[in-house]
């Protein structure tokens, strides 16, 4: 916990994946980055700063889209995700795809931990985890109040699906705004769980610091 750098990032990404490019630049089977949610935490005591990026154009999503993280995420603090091998992936990718930011998202890398390892690593259990660390069975567990069930969107598969259809213009308004509702409020939940998540084991780790 000492080892962490104030402010405190929250990241996730949502993508695309398909069989064949969607725009040039990508490969076939290579995931697409077409959102982002973002919790910014300055301090432990400080309420947590929200910024997000949904592309709902049919254009490549993921210029503008680094442009907006670029300017929202400091060039210090540490940087959560849940499973790093997937973020850190994708910013291989962008940084290949927009040269102009390459060392941005080394740098960004270089600063990333992964919020999981604190279960994957067994540093806390719980039985009702069931063995799994995904995101999806721990945080219900740690943080009863909040839970990816009943929503309308609460998969990533979901959301792939469901940004495809927003995109490709055969749906009227208010059926790309309902969509575009969910793939945010969806996105967000998985960083506000990070934070949730984090603050429960920071609270614990300062209940240890007593004894």
């Amino acid at each position: 916990m000492e080892s962490f750098v104030f402010p405190l990032y929250f990241l996730d990404y949502e993508t695309f994946l398909s069989a064949i490019p969607l725009y040039d630049g990508y490969h076939a089977q290579q995931q697409m980055v077409f959102q982002y949610s973002l919790h910014k935490m300055s301090s432990i005591e400080d309420e947590c700063k929200h910024t997000e990026y949904l592309s709902t154009e049919n254009e490549e999503p993921s210029r503008t889209l680094t442009k907006k993280l670029s300017d929202e995420i400091g060039t210090t603090g540490t940087v959560f995700v849940w499973f790093k091998p997937f973020e850190m992936t994708r910013n291989k990718e962008l940084s290949v795809l927009h040269t102009d930011y390459a060392d941005f998202f080394i740098d960004l890398n270089d600063r990333i931990y992964d919020l999981g390892d604190f279960i994957n690593h067994g540093y806390y259990l719980h039985p009702d985890f069931k063995g799994s660390w995904s995101i999806k069975n721990v945080l219900p567990v740690m943080v009863p109040e909040l839970s990816y069930q009943d929503m309308e969107i609460g998969k990533g598969d979901q959301a792939m699906i469901a940004w495809r259809d927003m995109i490709n213009g055969d749906l009227d308004e208010s059926e790309k705004k309902k969509i575009k509702e969910a793939l945010l409020k969806y996105c967000q939940l998985d960083t506000l769980g990070m934070v949730r998540i984090f603050q429960k084991l920071w609270g614990m780790y300062q209940d240890h610091q007593k004894f």
